[in-house]
């Protein structure tokens, strides 16, 4: 009695290459990263993020305080005065579409990568 029948092997191989198309581009990307820091629904900074960059601390305006920490090529929320803390729980942002937000203090860090940076430009297309 055989263990796995063509069929299975031809599904597995087929399912592998399907979570291989949809992972590739991901890890292909080599454009620039920028982080967009927003702070009560306004632009506060736009910042590149780089690998080799000294490591830096912002503040920006809100009530209550947070920190967020630029280390070279990723950016995170470190410190958070408000009660849940889901900000911090977020992790570090290194990749364009990745997301993090500080609702008690309407703060939030989305990253955008070189290919959406084009203004007016679709985030996608569908057929």
């Amino acid at each position: 009695m055989k263990l796995l029948k063509r069929a299975d092997l031809i599904l597995i191989l087929l399912l592998l290459l399907a979570a291989a198309a949809l992972l590739l581009p991901g890890a292909l990307f080599k454009g620039e990263v920028q982080a967009l820091i927003y702070a009560d629904g306004a632009l506060y900074r736009e910042l590149p993020l780089q690998k080799g960059k000294t490591p830096y601390t912002l503040s920006p305006p809100g009530q209550p305080e947070i920190e967020i920490r630029v280390n070279g090529d990723s950016i995170a929320f470190v410190r958070a005065a408000c009660p849940d803390k889901l900000c911090i729980h977020s992790g570090s942002l290194s990749r364009p579409g990745q997301t993090a937000v500080c609702l008690p203090t309407k703060t939030a860090i989305v990253l955008r990568g070189s290919r959406t940076a084009e203004k007016g430009a679709p985030d996608a297309y569908t057929y």
